[in-house]
């Protein structure tokens, strides 16, 4: 939901949702005829290029100090099963 609300904001030109828990980044950038295009990356050594700012995101740098487990790092998020299954 937070993507698809971010994603409403008409002056908003590119985002990123960047995982407290694992070493994962969505990257949304705004085409000129209005759509998103999407990009992922995973894993402690990746990289995005930000080319709104005409930068680089360094998965290193921006989880730097914080504790990540293993088993968190490459296993997906855990969501809870509906009572029918």
């Amino acid at each position: 939901m937070k993507s698809q609300n971010y994603r409403m904001i008409e002056t908003l030109q590119e985002h990123f949702l960047i995982s407290q828990d694992k070493h994962h980044t969505e990257h949304y950038v705004r085409q000129d005829n209005g759509q998103w295009v999407f990009n992922e990356a995973t894993g402690i050594n990746a990289k995005m290029s930000v080319p709104t700012i005409s930068a680089e995101l360094i998965f290193a740098e921006i989880y730097d100090g914080v504790d990540i487990s293993v088993e968190n790092s490459t296993s997906p998020r855990d969501f809870p099963r509906s009572a029918a299954t």
